[in-house]
């Protein structure tokens, strides 16, 4: 599926202005995540289920940069949860992308969800103890 990317029109979010510069800078920094794994961004539990359904492996879903504090971190739980009800068998992670706002990410961890983070080494080291503890991940971009 190299190649396959959600199309932004898919949600009324204001997210595709933001696609631009953002898929080089944090597809650099999930790199590590898997080589082998497409990273596909999302803005909404239909531009997800559009991603999973046509995806044949391991697939790592990542928010569209802004999408996060629009939706709410809860608007994200409850996709992730309807997800995995949707796909049991399903092998994929749901990042979302926090950018600077650590109080975002401080809650999407609480709740169980990977993030993405853009901010200092000092508060990222202190969400990746959260996350460890929530049995989550915390990556900076």
């Amino acid at each position: 599926m190299p190649g396959f990317r959600v199309n932004s029109a898919i949600s009324p979010l204001p997210a595709a202005r933001f696609w631009n510069g953002w898929r080089a800078r944090n597809f650099r920094a999930l790199a590590h995540y898997s080589i082998r794994t497409p990273m596909i961004t999302v803005n909404g539990h239909e531009a997800a289920l559009l991603a999973l359904r046509g995806a044949t492996g391991e697939v790592a879903l990542v928010t569209a940069p802004g999408t996060a504090a629009l939706a709410g971190v809860g608007y994200w739980s409850a996709v992730a949860l309807r997800l995995r009800e949707e796909f049991p068998q399903g092998k994929f992670t749901l990042f979302l992308e926090c950018g600077a706002n650590a109080a975002l990410a401080h809650d999407a961890l609480r709740q169980g969800l990977c993030v993405v983070v853009d901010v200092t080494p000092a508060m990222c080291a202190k969400l990746e103890a959260i996350a460890k503890g929530q049995g989550a991940r915390c990556v900076k971009r």
